[in-house]
This record gives C-alpha cells, structure tokens and sequence, in this order.
C-alpha cells in the first residue's frame, strides 16, 4: 500500500479515479470544507514534508485560501476556479495587496501584512496543484504566480535595539501574574528566539534554571537544548514564583497557562501567545505612523539580526534557530543601521584596547 493510500484510506480523495470528479463536484458546490479536505490530503501525500506537515501549517493555509474563495466566489462573480486566468489572478493580488484602510470599508476585510500575502499566494499555488493531480485541471495557472515585489523590511519588520529597550520596558498588564508570564515569553523570544509553537509546547521540566538551559521540541520534532542568559534566566524565574496562581485542576505540566475565563489554567494555545505580544506591540506602536509588528517571529528576527550583528556567527545562529539550512537563517538576518552602529562601535573598542596594549 502507498504510503498516499496510508494516510487517506478513509478519505475521498484516496481513490485516483473519484478524485477528478470530487474535485469537480466541490468547485461547482462551492464546498469550502471540501477543497481544504483535498488541500491536506495532497500536501501530506505529495508535498516533500508529506506526513511531517504540522496541522498549525495546514489551519494556517486553510484560513489563508479563504481570500481566495472570497475574491473568487464574490456576489456577481463570473470567476470559475477551473478556468482562471491571468487577469484574474492580477487582479487577486491587487486585491490582497489593498493597503487603504479606506477602501475596505463595508467589505469585512483588514489591510493584509505581507506575511499574510505571502501565505495566502503559497496557499493558492498548493491548491491549484492539489487540483492538477485530482486529474480536474491539466495545467496548473499559478505556475508564474509571485507575491507582489515589496521591501524586505516591510514584509518582515524587525525591532531596533532601542525599540527592544522600549519593550521589555513597558508594562501593558496590571495584573502581575500575567504580566510576569508574558515577560517571560517576550524574554524567550528575543533571547532564545523560539517559534510560538515551540513556546506552546514547553513544559516545566523543560527549563532547568540551576544548569541556565532549556530543552525545545522543534519543527520536525527535532530537539535541541538552548543556554538560558541571564535576561530569560530570570524573566522564567518570576514567572514560576507566580505561575501556581493560574494552576486549576486542568493544569498539567505545561509551562505557560492561559488566563483567559474559558481556559483559565489550561495550556497557552498560539491565540493566547499572539495576544499577549499584540497587547505589547500595541503600545509600542503608538505615535510611530506605518509600524506594524506581527508576533512571536517578529521577535525571533529581531533577536537573530541582533545575534548576527554582534557575532557574524552565521552556523551558530542556525543551530539556536534550528534551522537545518543557512539559507534559511540569512532570510532571518537584516541588519538595522542601529545594529551595525553597535557592531562598529564594539569593534572599534577592541581594536582601541588592541592598540593600547
């Protein structure tokens, strides 16, 4: 048996000659849940990751094709799925690329970050080959789709030294519970640079404080242990000191807990980590037109871009980002003009004592 024919057995999408006609069936139904079905059922039986795809990844480009079907299955819309073209598709992108909030007024739509275009254009590509191997379509017209040429700085914005002062400096919650749990959070981001499902995922035992290391599940379910500083070191150890006011009979192991009424005391979930960050990124937008930060990446390009202005140390970042590719750690890396103020200045403060001695 295939390993396509282990994975959906049971799905309608496991039989090479139903697929065509499902596929078919689905568009003409305008089936949402349908299409997301034939989505996953082709990422983790045709994509390279297959079996490994997360379901966080498979939400996220669900949630994602929804700008799709939106645009496409709009009142008055002429648009068919199995026949679009070019301008179609032009015009999908100017309509992702929207960036007056005066122009989605009444349309139920948000200006999109680049991020959130990118996704959506990946998304889209997947489904379009999902539905050339159903057999429905016998060419794929996303093949020269691209993401709308923008600057790198605005599709992954990246803190400056004194914006990360500023932050780990406000205190956007009263309550200090929480407000301690965030801080820890923030600290394992910038410092550790974890991904938010990584912060999700890490239990008590994980964080061994006497030794200054923590253990992380990550992509893959690739472990490796990370040295806690001493900024990071500290934020967990307030945290902790404070962490059994959250504890209910529905907490177990995990390290960070909701506070929320409904989950009060249950493990974060990634809705809870974004919340706290927007809560902080929030204030620290204030008064700065243009600025908009995301989540938890955000931080981890903030700290990698801080890490490599300091130390050049490319293979080494890799590692702490658990990245299995340097191409994928210089994607991370940019270089503010405040951070390379800082590596000259340390430079040139090696260079003097040198000289002095």
């Amino acid at each position: 048996m295939t390993l396509e024919l282990q994975l959906h057995e049971k799905s309608r999408w496991s039989s090479a000659g139903n697929r065509k006609v499902n596929a078919a069936r689905a568009i003409q139904d305008r089936d949402e849940v349908a299409l997301f079905g034939l989505l996953e059922a082709y990422l983790r039986a045709r994509s390279k990751k297959r079996a490994a795809i997360s379901p966080r990844t498979v939400l996220r480009y669900t949630h994602a094709l929804k700008h799709l079907f939106d645009f496409t299955w709009q009142p008055g819309s002429t648009i068919n799925l199995l026949q679009i073209g070019e301008p179609a598709l032009e015009a999908f992108l100017e309509r992702l690329s929207e960036r007056d909030p005066a122009a989605l007024i009444g349309t139920g739509r948000r200006v999109l970050s680049r991020s959130a275009i990118d996704l959506c254009v990946v998304a889209t590509k997947a489904l379009f080959r999902a539905l050339v191997w159903t057999g429905v379509l016998t060419r794929d017209p996303t093949t020269d789709l691209r993401s709308p040429d923008v600057a790198r700085s605005e599709r992954q914005p990246v803190l400056a030294s004194d914006q990360i002062d500023a932050l780990k400096a406000l205190e956007p919650h009263r309550d200090p519970v929480i407000a301690a749990r965030d801080a820890a959070m923030l600290e394992l981001g910038l410092s550790t640079m974890l991904r938010a499902d990584e912060i999700v995922r890490l239990d008590v035992q994980d964080v061994d404080l006497i030794h200054g290391v923590v253990q992380v599940l990550g992509k893959g379910k690739k472990l490796r242990s990370l040295p806690l500083t001493r900024a990071p070191r500290e934020a967990v150890e307030r945290w902790l000191a404070v962490r059994g006011e959250l504890v209910t009979r529905r907490s177990a192991s995990a390290l960070f807990l909701s506070a929320s009424r409904r989950n009060r005391g249950a493990r974060i979930g990634y809705g809870g980590v974004y919340k706290s960050l927007r809560t902080a990124f929030a204030h620290l937008e204030v008064g700065q037109d243009g600025m908009h930060l995301g989540g938890m990446h955000t931080l981890r390009r903030s700290g990698a871009t801080r890490f490599h202005a300091r130390n050049r140390d490319l293979l080494t970042l890799a590692r702490l980002l658990g990245h299995a590719s340097l191409t994928t750690t210089q994607r991370y890396v940019r270089l503010e003009l405040s951070a390379l103020r800082e590596a000259l200045e340390a430079a040139e403060e090696i260079r003097g004592d040198e000289l002095r001695n």
